[in-house]
């Protein structure tokens, strides 16, 4: 009976101090510096086993202290093998709520980490409004022409429609 104990207890001991997961993760590229809602973060990692791992890639994306998790499955891995992702936010209010502002992506596996640098997304779109119309009666239709962008540069198709009500 002491044996057996006394076997379990190594056995026990011996998954404790060998997890598992055992792999460095390199993230390859930053992201920008500014992404909008709408947008989809992508970041190329590569994961290296430095001993048979089998497990789930944990994603984080931080924003002032509040957090949305994703998992990706990653195929069993050799010692010494490499496997290369990408790591796909998308910034959509169904996937990450109300999150904005100064963000991070950490991944994770197993006790290992790697941390992206610091990013914002922001939901401001920057107009340059056309109006060369200065007096105009009430009732009148008015066309008003300009440009719409996002916070990171990129272009928005739309259009607005604006009424002034007396009052």
């Amino acid at each position: 009976m002491k044996k057996m104990r006394l076997l379990l207890t190594a056995l026990m001991l011996t998954l404790f101090l060998f997890p598992l997961i055992s792999a460095k993760i390199i993230i390859n590229q930053q992201p920008e510096e500014v992404y909008n809602l709408g947008d989809v973060i992508s970041i190329p990692v590569t994961i290296i086993a430095s001993r048979d791992t089998l497990g789930s890639l944990n994603i984080n994306l931080v924003c002032n202290g509040e957090e949305v998790n994703y998992k990706i499955g990653i195929p069993p891995l050799s010692s010494g093998e490499e496997y290369r992702t990408d790591i796909y936010v998308p910034l959509i209010k169904n996937e990450i709520g109300e999150l904005k502002g100064i963000c991070k992506v950490e991944a994770y596996l197993g006790e290992y980490h790697a941390l992206t640098n610091e990013f914002r997304i922001s939901d401001l779109i920057l107009l340059k409004i056309d109006f060369q119309v200065l007096e105009f009666d009430p009732e009148e239709n008015l066309l008003i022409e300009g440009q719409a962008t996002r916070e990171n540069n990129k272009p928005i198709n739309g259009f607005i429609e604006l009424s002034i009500v007396e009052g």
